[in-house]
């Protein structure tokens, strides 16, 4: 009974690691409704000190090439451990660190038609609930990593499991960003219910 648990649970992060992966490898060929310019991109990061990079395999090859290792070394490591090995636990705590980590691969953020991918996560527009905009002073935690983020805010998007964040270093890119959740708040809380 043990082993199966162990290893049935192995295997539903395998699965939800895998089906994360593929899904946003399909939505970064979607068109990008924001950012568009060189300006947006310059003014949006998800980690301080790094700009986004735009949604492309050429931009985007560490994370892709990190997260298929990781995959791929789970699922070695599944085969060898349950059926060669007869293991199951001991080896698992090798891996948690690495799956705590693994969204940070992601530089990505960016608004497409049908939803937001920030990191390595895809939230639809129809599970958006709310944005906040928080001023970066001196009390944030991400003061003092340069002086255009210091200047500049932090964009949390509240969905109905969790949120997604972003910053923003420039008050126009800020406006730009807060006009277009509006206008997907305003679609999809209006729509009726079942629809």
């Amino acid at each position: 009974m043990y082993i199966t648990v162990i290893t049935g649970l192995w295997v539903s992060i395998l699965l939800f690691l895998t089906i994360r992966f593929i899904r946003i490898l399909f939505k970064m060929r979607q068109t990008v409704v924001f950012p568009l310019t060189e300006v947006e991109w310059n003014s949006i990061q998800v980690h301080p000190n790094k700009t986004v990079g735009k949604p492309d395999l050429s931009h985007q090859k560490m994370a892709v090439w990190g997260n298929g290792l990781v995959i791929f070394f789970i699922t070695v490591w599944i085969v060898v451990e349950t059926f060669l090995l007869k293991r199951h636990f001991p080896a698992a705590i090798v891996f948690a660190p690495i799956l705590w980590n693994l969204p940070k691969l992601w530089n990505l953020f960016a608004f497409l038609k049908q939803g937001i991918v920030c990191g390595n996560r895809f939230v639809p527009w129809n599970r958006l609930q709310s944005y906040q905009s928080i001023p970066i002073d001196k009390h944030h935690r991400y003061y003092g990593y340069s002086p255009e983020l210091n200047e500049g805010y932090e964009l949390l998007i509240h969905t109905k499991f969790s949120e997604v964040s972003c910053l923003v270093t420039t008050e126009s890119v800020k406006q730009k960003l807060i006009l277009l959740l509006e206008e997907q708040l305003k679609i999809h809380q209006t729509r009726p219910i079942g629809m």
